[in-house]
This record gives structure tokens, sequence and C-alpha cells, in this order.
């Protein structure tokens, strides 16, 4: 008998101890990745004293821990921490180590159990790579085992983030529901690649939602759920739709005010596109957001998002607008409306985009990786300009149905004047310099169908008919 309850006081204190030992309870997982720097987030069971360990080999060396005006965090659940003085496209190590703070007391701190993850991986962003991709996932509603699937099916190779577009809950009361996709995402990519999170509608209920920043938002770049950022030749513009009802609407409860959201980000978008030397260096100009923009709904949320903010992606040159919300797939192509192609994900369609210097691929597969379309967007439709000593046809024809921009093959040797004008004899843009060389215009600035194409130099003059097909 004394045998029997000596072993077990041991098994229960055994059993005591395993319990109480800290835990890494979800993640970590990579967020705000640049070139220079990235944010390790991950949250444990007891309130804790984190920090990270990395370095250029699992050998680690630095530690880098979270502060806010001379505190350091501490006492938490949610370890939020920002390594900055990175190098670009160059692969780090890491792990995350969390210390229990058992008692917490003005002059007198105890502490528990220390919980280490393992090591491992990321790679900064870097501009001037030439090739890399994304994949783009929307609307999964807390359904776990379709994202796994999903995941599960994505070929990683050469996949640098993924993009979560939106709704991937249905509302939001606890952390429960975020777990539903994150910890997919953990088990699968994010602990060494980082998701960029595009708040949908349904991202917006919940008493919870108010909490959502402590997990992921640009909080490096603007501090909210829109913001901009740079990899390879592509810039990504990341807006935040709001909801999709009136701000007055009664199932709100006088609790929201999107409107004035959606203008402030309107707003926003207009100077960084005018003053962002690094939308002005990019090749691509990619947008992720919740609700369609190119769609012809008549939800108020998605009409006043479109009010604002097409005018400026079709006057900017926005490429290409990866979307959700519908809960159907669609590809919207450039017409009168739109100048960029909109890819429409559904619940069970997922979008990987091949980004280079020479094009865009974008290809969509089902949730079992079956392919459902593909197509290509050129960064440019070349022509050439007949040289102005050459007799040639005086009519020249280009199709930018699949191009981003017309580039001019200029085989005139010497200064050379290029204009474009149109039916009616305003000219619409020019370009000056030395040939022979290749000058790109930008479909966007080409919204007509026919101009006239002027080459000259001091004394020499050919005019030329242009038929754009679109």
């Amino acid at each position: 008998m004394i045998v029997i309850c000596r072993y077990s006081v041991v098994a229960v204190l055994f059993l005591v101890s395993f319990i109480s030992a800290t835990q890494v309870t979800h993640g970590p997982y990579i967020q705000n990745m640049s070139e220079n720097s990235v944010r390790v987030i991950w949250h444990t069971d007891k309130n804790c004293f984190s920090h990270v360990e990395y370095g250029e080999t699992s050998n680690l060396g630095t530690v880098v821990r979270a502060s806010r005006n001379g505190l350091f965090d501490a006492y938490t659940t949610i370890n939020n921490i920002r390594i900055t003085g990175l190098e670009k496209g160059k692969v780090y190590y890491y792990k995350v180590v969390s210390r229990e703070i058992t008692s917490f007391q003005p002059y007198s701190v105890t502490f528990g159990e220390t919980a280490t993850s393992g090591t491992y991986s990321f790679t900064t962003f870097d501009r001037e790579k030439e090739s890399f991709s994304f994949v783009v996932i929307s609307d999964i509603h807390q359904n776990s085992s379709k994202l796994t699937l999903m995941l599960n099916n994505v070929d990683w190779n050469g996949v640098d983030f993924v993009g979560y577009t939106g709704d991937m809950v249905d509302a939001i009361s606890s952390a429960d529901q975020i777990w539903t996709w994150l910890d997919p995402s953990v088990d699968k990519f994010a602990k060494e690649r980082p998701f960029v999170y595009v708040m949908g509608n349904h991202d917006k209920r919940g008493n919870y939602a108010r909490y959502l920043p402590q997990y992921f938002s640009g909080e490096d770049i603007t501090g909210k759920f829109y913001y901009a950022f740079t990899h390879g030749k592509a810039w990504f513009i990341i807006l935040d739709a709001g909801e999709d009802k009136e701000d007055d609407h009664s199932v709100y409860a006088g609790l929201i005010n999107f409107d004035p959201y959606r203008i402030e980000q309107a707003n926003w978008l207009k100077d960084v596109e005018t003053e962002s030397d690094e939308f002005k260096n990019s090749l691509w100009q990619i947008a992720l957001i919740h609700f369609p923009v190119a769609s012809t709904s008549a939800d108020h949320g998605t009409r006043h998002l479109r009010d604002l903010v097409q005018p400026i992606f079709n006057y900017a040159g926005i490429d290409l607008t990866l979307v959700g919300h519908t809960h159907s797939f669609a590809i919207r192509t450039p017409n009168a409306s739109h100048d960029y192609y909109e890819v429409n994900n559904s619940t069970t369609t997922v979008t990987r985009v091949d980004v280079s210097n020479d094009k865009l691929v974008i290809t969509v597969n089902n949730q079992d990786g079956t392919q459902v379309d593909q197509f290509t967007i050129d960064a440019n439709t070349e022509i050439s300009v007949p040289d102005l000593k050459e007799e040639s046809t005086s009519l020249l024809k280009v199709d930018l149905s699949s191009s981003k921009s017309i580039r001019f093959n200029i085989k005139y040797h010497g200064e050379y004047s290029l204009a474009l004008y149109d039916l009616k004899g305003a000219k619409v843009i020019s370009k000056s310099g030395m040939g022979p060389e290749r000058v790109a215009f930008s479909r966007a600035v080409l919204p007509s169908k026919m101009y006239i194409v002027k080459l000259e130099n001091g004394s020499l003059t050919k005019n030329y008919k242009l038929n754009i097909a679109r």
C-alpha cells in the first residue's frame, strides 16, 4: 500500500511538472518582411519575458528584445519582436525563447520555466531579385481542413510569401478563430516565409476584431492595415476594404466608420504613387484587396472603394489586383473602365503569381492542385519604328491585351524625338534621346485605339498611324 502511494505521489508530481511547463502554443511566424528587418510573433500559455536569438548561421549569436518607452515587453502571452539591421536577400537563422514570470510585483519578480523553439530560417526581401513567386488564398472562413489541403498542394519552390486576402474567419470573438487558419499556416510555411494579411469584412466583425493589430498589421510601415512594400521589381499595395454595407446600417449598431477610412486610404494612395521612389522605380504594381475593384458590384463598400481607388489605379498603371469576397472565381481583363487585370479567388482556388523582369505568370489552381486557368502579362509589347531614312508602311499595329506597355524600338542613330498625338492633334506623350534605343510607354497613358506617331530629328520627320488592340 505504501509503495502504491509513493508511486502515485511521484506520478502526480511528474504530471503537475509537465502541465506547468511554459509552452509556445502558436507560432513563431514571420511578419512585415523587408530588406533590412523582420517581425517575429509567437504566443505562449503563460505570461513571459521573451527574446529572439538570430544570426547568419544556425549558431545564432545575437539576442534582441522588444522595448517601448524604456521598458522591455514583459508579462505577456503575445510575444512580438522586430529584428532590424539585416541585409537584403540574405538568409538568417533564428529561434524564440520565452521565460515565464510567475510573480510580477513592483520590487520583486519571480521567473519560472523557459520555453525554447526549434531553429528556423528566413530570407530577407531584395528589390534586385530577378524572379520570385507568391501565393494568394481568400475566404477560408475557419475551414482548417480546406486550408491545410490547399497549402499541401502548393508548389513551394520559389514562393517568398503568401497573401491572405481576407475573411479567413467568420467573425472574431476570441483568438480561437485566428488559430483555425494561423496554426495550419505555421505548420506549413509561416515559420520561414511571411504571410501578408489583407483585412476582409468578416475580419471586422466580433468584439475581438479590435485586437487584431497585435497579431499582424503594417505596424512597421503605416501602423495600419493599409501599406505598401517592395520585393524584386514589384511594388505591392495592401488596402483595407472595410465593411460591405453602409456605416449606418442597423447591423453595425453605430460602431463602424469605414467611409472616412476608405477616403483616408485613397488619399494615402495618391501620395505614395506620386512621391514614392519605390513605386517610381518598380516594374510591376500589384494590389491585394478583399473587395473586387474591377467588378460591377452594387454593394456599398465595394462601390465606394471602386469609386475612390479605380481612377488612381488606372492613372498609375496598376498591372494586377488580387481579391476575394465574392466566393466565386473570375478573371477580369482590362477594358474601358479599368486598365488592369483582376483575379478574384473563390473559396477553393489558389492563385500563384510568378514575377520576373519580363512577365507575370498567373496560375490559378483548385484546392486539390489541379489547374483552373493561367495567363501571362508581358512587361512590354515591342514595336519597331522604321528608321527615318527607310521607306515603310505608314501603319503600325500593336496588341496590348496582354501587356503592360508599348516599347518602341528606335533604330535611328543619333538624336531623335518621338511623340504620340491623338487624332485631334493633341500631344499625349513624348520622349527624346539618343538612338538607337528602346522607349516604353505605359498602357495606362494610352487609353485610345488610334494615335499618330511622329519621329523626327533636326531635319527629318516621319509620321505613322498606330493602331492599338486591347
